[in-house]
């Protein structure tokens, strides 16, 4: 589902810094690392270790918020933002999404086991937003995780997809890269952050977007999208009907290149429901043939554990002031 897409849009992104940046310094780089969230003045247990700590050692606590909002978040300077792995905003936002009401969203699906809803971006973009709640009754979550996050499984069941493999790993997230089929048109590849999160009660949270890696440039042959942001929510449930997991699901994407708009708007908003089908049959035909699916629960594991990426020294400080950028023009080719 990292494949929704954009409508044709003229924008201009305000340029956020932190103190002066130059694109391609050092100094950048460390600014851009520092990003996370955190309630004013929390410290992180796993992390501070105050116990052992030598008195002149720095207590490490999360970081703040580096995206201060959702419109903060769709506005910041992509150059910047493709340098920057996944954070704990990231994750934040996500879960905003799924929580957030139907005003000024059209419900285009709903059935019984899956809604599908669509809104066109108000800051100028003109993406295509969807978010989508399905339910797999009868699938466990370990299964649905293992199916999805592996890139090796989820070839087997994901046709969309020609091609999907992770190339890195950058301060907790995976660099990912895929191709995506686009019958009759040139194939559109992916390169992307790719974290996960398991949170104390057992959700487990994924969030993608666009990233940069010197050893993934543009090719011929392909036209490289652009991904907003793709989030997942994955949660088991039991209720009177049974138990199964439910998911959450949100992408925004630009495919670039030249697709007709009507294309755009009739295939879109049926594509959560037809990729959530293949999923729930893969996952099924897994738990039938593999009946010690028990044990992908350990999978689950590392993504439990703390990230030093998410920290920082009590004593330190940033400071972002947005920058007025000119307008710019960019062709989102639908």
């Amino acid at each position: 589902m990292e494949s929704m897409l954009c409508l044709d849009a003229q924008r201009g992104r305000p340029k956020l810094e932190a103190t002066r940046l130059d694109e391609d310094s050092d100094e950048a780089m460390d600014v851009l690392s520092n990003v996370g969230v955190r309630s004013v003045g929390e410290a992180s247990e796993e992390m501070s270790e105050a116990a052992t700590r030598p008195a002149d050692e720095p207590r490490r606590v999360l970081k703040p918020p580096f995206f201060k909002s959702w419109q903060d978040f769709m506005e910041f300077d992509m150059n910047y933002k493709h340098k920057i792995p996944i954070t704990q905003s990231d994750f934040m936002l996500l879960l905003e999404k799924e929580s957030q009401d139907m005003q000024g969203w059209d419900l285009c699906i709903d059935r019984k086991e899956i809604k599908v809803a669509k809104t066109l971006q108000t800051d100028g973009s003109g993406c295509l937003f969807l978010r989508a709640w399905a339910t797999l009754p009868g699938v466990e979550l370990p299964v649905v995780f293992h199916m999805f996050h592996n890139t090796d499984m989820r070839m087997q069941w994901d046709k969309a997809f020609s091609d999907m493999s992770i190339v890195d790993r950058v301060q907790g997230s995976d660099i990912l890269y895929s191709v995506l089929r686009v019958p009759a048109f040139t194939p559109r590849d992916y390169v992307q952050y790719r974290r996960a999160k398991v949170l104390e009660d057992g959700t487990i949270l994924i969030s993608l977007r666009s990233a940069n890696h010197p050893d993934l440039p543009e090719k011929n042959g392909y036209v490289r999208a652009e991904s907003f942001t793709s989030g997942y929510v994955m949660k088991q449930y039991a209720d009177g009907d049974g138990k199964g997991t439910k998911i959450f699901l949100m992408t925004c994407t630009d495919v670039k290149g030249i697709i007709p708009k009507w294309i755009i708007n009739f295939v879109a908003p049926r594509k959560p429901g037809e990729w959530i089908d293949c999923l729930k049959k893969a996952c099924l035909d897994y738990q039938a043939n593999n009946p010690d699916y028990g044990m992908l629960q350990k999978e689950l594991d590392p993504f439990r554990a703390a990230v030093p990426f998410d920290y920082e020294d009590m004593d330190s400080s940033l400071v972002r002031s947005p920058v007025p950028e000119a307008q710019t023009t960019r062709v989102c080719g639908l």
